[in-house]
């Protein structure tokens, strides 16, 4: 039981570690002026739309 405590508190550190790469990597998105994705000129939408894809 005490194991599984452990265990879950790993993961959910793990996951808020995730989500810090992931807003890192957004706003390193956001600072280039072409998606190095797609090729597109970034904005909200193309923005969005590669996040669906991410989470």
């Amino acid at each position: 039981m005490i194991d599984k405590i452990f265990q879950l508190e790993e993961e959910i550190h793990n996951l808020r570690k995730n989500k810090e790469l992931i807003d890192k990597f957004i706003e390193f998105l956001k600072q280039l002026k072409i998606c190095p994705l797609c090729g597109q000129k970034i904005d909200e939408k193309i923005l969005k739309k590669h996040l669906r894809r991410i989470k």
